[in-house]
């Protein structure tokens, strides 16, 4: 169905949890695929329904290696279900990406072609040069994550810029604030600032500052993470997101 690329533009403002938090609101089943060219991040961050590790031999570098053999096949068979069953196709740790490398286009063809099931690429730091640009032109949508700060604005419509005439035409690039969820002001400004500029940038919203809850992600699925910010916002951030996607050919 739909390759939704979700990467940041500078630092770490939270893409990879903004990426985790969208497939687990997701309105339809969805498959989180780390795409990170400097390798996971969510191998060390979570565990297994069952609590054991997350196997770095299967996700990404096995779903890469039994490529040959069975066409692409179906990439939920290289995945793993953490909390209250989110699938992850977990990325290779940093020191196996070199195994990986030649591949991510390939890679980005083969799930966006997942019947029945959009997936939300985390594609680490998007950047001229980067390997994940190789997802980017493959995607559906493009999400950067930011903060509110001036620096990380100013990195966002940079990126925006650069990117603007990699990707197709016509493709529209989208930005989440992860900020305070009383911040009012920074979606607006941001918009203002693509405007003026002339990007194709649409700010959809803000993911709330919620570490609380962002602890609780890998796990079971309480009352407490359901009424907590960051979920709240997060399904009102997936709603916009999903609306926005172009409706898949029958």
């Amino acid at each position: 169905m739909s390759l939704i690329a979700v990467g940041s533009a500078k630092g770490s403002p939270g893409a990879t949890t903004v990426a985790l938090t969208l497939a687990a609101v997701w309105p339809r089943r969805a498959l989180l695929a780390e795409l990170d060219p400097t390798g996971s991040d969510l191998l060390y961050r979570l565990r297994g329904v069952d609590r054991a590790p997350l196997s770095a031999d299967s996700g990404v570098l096995g779903y890469v290696a039994g490529g040959a053999a069975d066409g692409g096949g179906d990439p939920l068979a290289h995945s793993e279900q953490v909390g209250a069953g989110l699938d992850i196709l977990v990325g290779p740790p940093p020191a196996r990406v070199g195994e990986v490398a030649g591949s991510w286009g390939v890679l980005a063809d083969r799930l966006a072609a997942a019947p029945a099931l959009d997936v939300l690429a985390d594609c680490g730091r998007l950047h001229p040069g980067s390997p994940a640009l190789e997802v980017l032109t493959r995607a559906a949508a493009v999400v950067f994550v930011t903060r509110p700060t001036i620096d990380g604005v100013a990195h966002l419509l940079a990126r925006a810029a650069e990117l603007a005439g990699v990707l197709a035409e016509g493709t529209m690039l989208h930005a989440i604030v992860v900020t305070d969820v009383r911040d009012a002001r920074s979606q607006r400004e941001i918009d203002q600032l693509a405007e003026r500029a002339d990007l194709p940038l649409e700010v959809l919203g803000r993911l709330a500052v919620d570490p609380e809850a962002v602890g609780l992600l890998g796990g079971a699925w309480s009352g407490r993470l359901e009424k907590s910010l960051l979920i709240r916002s997060a399904r009102e951030l997936a709603g916009k997101l999903d609306k926005v996607l172009p409706v898949p050919e029958l």
